[in-house]
Order: C-alpha cells, then structure tokens, then sequence
C-alpha cells in the first residue's frame, strides 16, 4: 500500500469534499503523509478503506424541509449560553455554522491544531472542512480563534454567494442581508472576538485572524458561545469511535443509506 498511498487518498479526497463529510477528517489526517507514509497512517488508511467498503451506501441527503439535521439545529438554542452576539430569533433556515479546534494533538506534526467547521443552510450541510492549521498554536484559545476566524472567512464566501442568488428562492421568508451566525464552544474566543480589546495573551496573534472583528463590526457575522458537547464542529477536529454517538452526528450531518432493502 506504501506506493499506491498517494494515489488512494487522492481518489479519497473528492468525496470527502463533495458528498461524504464523515470521511472529512481522515482524509485530511491521511493527506499529511502523501509524500512519506509512516506505519500509522497506513493503518488508518486501511482502516478507513474498510469503514468505506461498508458505507459505500452512505451519502448526503437533501430534503426540502432539512431531514435529521432540523431536529439539531431546532435543539441548538438550548444549548447556546449568554455571551455573544447572536440574537434569540435565529430561524434554523438561516445560514449558520459551527466551529471548533482540536488543541494540539500529539499525533500532529509539531503539534499543530486541527480546524474543523460546517455550515448549514435550510436545515441541510452545505459547506465543511477539517484542515492542519498552519501554524502552532500556543494555547486553546489561539487555536480555536484560528479556527472560527477560517470558518467565517467561509461564511463570508456563502453569505455573498446567497445575496447574489436570493432571486431563484422565492419562498425564502427571511432577509438574506442579515448577519451570519456562527457557533464556538470557547467562552475567551467568543470574547476576544466581539471585544476589540488587546492584552498581553493575544498581541502574538497574527493580524489577518482579527478580521472576524471588521466582519463584526460590519453586521456581516455574529458570534456566539455553544456547550461543547452539542458542537457537531467537533466532529471534524477528531476521530470519534463508531457508536451510538458516531450514529448520531452523522444523522445530525444529514447522511443516510441509499442501499435498496
């Protein structure tokens, strides 16, 4: 398998960004050793071809009224906290989108975090990622804002995009030129992000992340606080052992099986 690596994965690589995001963080794991595949991650990836082989039915389904991933997104309120600047009328057709980072892990190469993002749009995953950042982060707080400031840099992309194709949804109720709403689960990201403030512990901080600020400050972005145990985010950021709760993010995500019964 170590000389047909490379070409494995980049076949894997198109479902995982079109049409299969439960595979989404395994590729990209899996990308990181294209040119020198060690031990592990052959392993994964034979793994991964295995979970594949049996799922080869799964896919991303869209429904008119949202599926699975309405009963998510009309839970989500509940588990959004006071801090933040997303409002209490934000209607699950809204454009929304969750973020999340996995704090260096020590299976990374120097120990670099993990992004991990989706966005919704009418109840139904339109838009996700799972991608090494770029640089080391040196706390939790830098990764994640790392992390949700890559995340709105995407919902800034689908907000224009439906702005300018609004006209070929006529049922749509709402008004398109409202801000997006976008979820973290870090009480100090979602702080330093509406509060253009510096402090000793974020001056490090690369100029081009603070630019969820001007996207704030414009009316282009809200940001608000969720409890990390109901982040779908996080599922981008990690592995997370096949069971009942692997089941239900990928109910939640909108995948189904096709195979005829």
């Amino acid at each position: 398998m170590t000389t047909n690596f490379p070409s494995i994965v980049g076949a894997l690589i198109f479902p995982a960004t079109t049409c299969r995001p439960d595979l989404a963080y395994e590729v990209s794991y899996a990308a990181r050793s294209m040119h020198s595949a060690t031990r592990i991650a052959i392993t994964r990836l034979h793994h991964l071809l295995k979970y594949v082989n049996t799922h080869r039915h799964f896919c991303l389904k869209y429904y008119k009224s949202g599926g699975p991933s309405r009963k998510y997104l009309n839970e989500l309120p509940a588990f959004v906290t006071q801090m933040g600047s997303c409002p209490d009328d934000v209607s699950v057709d809204d454009p929304l989108g969750l973020s999340d980072a996995n704090h260096a892990p020590t299976d990374a190469p120097r120990r670099r975090s993990t992004t991990g993002f989706c966005f919704f749009f009418r109840a139904c995953l339109i838009s996700w990622k799972s991608k090494l950042q770029s640089i080391t982060s040196a706390s939790s707080h830098d990764s994640e804002l790392i992390a949700l400031s890559t995340a709105a840099n995407e919902g800034i992309f689908i907000r224009n995009l439906l702005i300018d194709v609004i006209h070929f949804i006529p049922d749509y109720p709402r008004d398109i030129n409202q801000p997006l709403h976008m979820y973290c689960d870090n009480l100090s990201t979602v702080f330093s992000s509406n509060n253009p403030v510096s402090s000793s512990r974020t001056r490090h901080i690369e100029t081009r992340y603070w630019v969820i600020r001007d996207y704030i400050e414009a009316a282009k972005l809200r940001v608000a606080h969720l409890r990390g145990r109901h982040n779908l985010a996080d599922y981008f950021t990690k592995s997370i052992a096949f069971g009942q709760a692997f089941t239900q993010c990928l109910l939640w995500l909108g995948m189904t099986s096709i195979k005829s019964k």
